[in-house]
């Protein structure tokens, strides 16, 4: 498996955060865990093949005028191919979520 990310975050006035994100995952279909022994030769880095190759980008908002209350959102992408490891079964598609947080 191999996984990619980053994020971008604009913080904008006292109270609002904006932001960019992505991220790429990959699993190869090959058993998990080969087990690898300190001073013995690394196993290959090799994805077998079908990839589950999972990629999804997303904007965010946050707002939180005070330290006690926090509103935030998130509107995004998404595709996956080889959706658990079976040749042309791709899905994309949107997602979003929102969240309000109340600390004490």
């Amino acid at each position: 498996m191999d996984q990619w990310s980053g994020r971008f975050e604009w913080r904008w006035g006292a109270g609002w955060t904006w932001g960019a994100e992505a991220f790429t995952t990959r699993k190869g279909a090959g058993p998990l865990g080969e087990v690898w022994q300190p001073g013995t030769p690394i196993p290959p880095q090799t994805l077998t093949s079908p990839v589950d190759h999972d990629m999804r980008a997303a904007v965010t908002a946050e707002w939180s005028p005070s330290p006690t209350w926090t509103v935030a959102g998130t509107v995004g992408t998404a595709k996956v191919e080889a959706l658990g490891h079976v040749n042309g079964a791709d899905q994309s598609g949107a997602y979003g979520s929102a969240r309000a947080t109340l600390r004490w």
